[in-house]
């Protein structure tokens, strides 16, 4: 028997989501702080918990085409009771934007979720939650990537 060995690119690891049966929870509360930058504070609740201590729900960005991404960072473990509080805050880049953001407990199943708009540089930013059943996000799935693009002016913003 003869092998033949070929160099070729090393291929990654994909990365790893250990998730958990979890399906209702909010966001509470939406804080925005407008300082120098805009920084926007989601506070609220999973209804579940679970004792797989890899288990995690993760926060997903959604572009206006609908497209969801988070990358391994954006997970969150979960608490071992019955419910999962959670608080995440981080600033907002600069400029116009449309974006939401979704809690998510699987690739397809946002828990609650934050459109967030501003229509040009010196704009407010508007924060409201959308209305899911009509949105062209629902029921997308998301996709975990290694990392977003840089953003040089923003580098761990939503």
């Amino acid at each position: 028997m003869v092998a033949v060995l070929t160099p070729g690119v090393a291929m990654a690891d994909e990365p790893v989501w250990h998730r958990a049966a979890c399906f209702s929870g909010g966001i509470d509360s939406i804080e925005v702080t407008e300082e120098f930058q805009t920084y926007l504070t989601l506070t609220g609740h999973l209804d579940c918990g679970t004792r797989d201590k890899d288990a995690r729900f993760g926060y997903a960005r959604y572009d206006s085409s609908g497209l969801g991404a988070m990358t391994l960072d954006d997970l969150r473990r979960y608490r071992t009771g019955s419910l999962t509080p959670f608080a995440e805050g981080r600033y907002v880049e600069f400029g116009p934007i449309d974006f939401m953001i979704c809690v998510v407990t699987d690739y397809d199943v946002p828990i609650a979720c934050v459109q967030l708009v501003r229509d040009d540089w010196g704009s407010p930013l508007r924060v409201a939650p959308p209305d899911l059943k009509d949105d062209a996000t629902y029921g997308r799935e998301v996709t975990l990537v290694d990392e977003f693009p840089v953003r040089p002016a923003c580098g761990g913003c939503w």
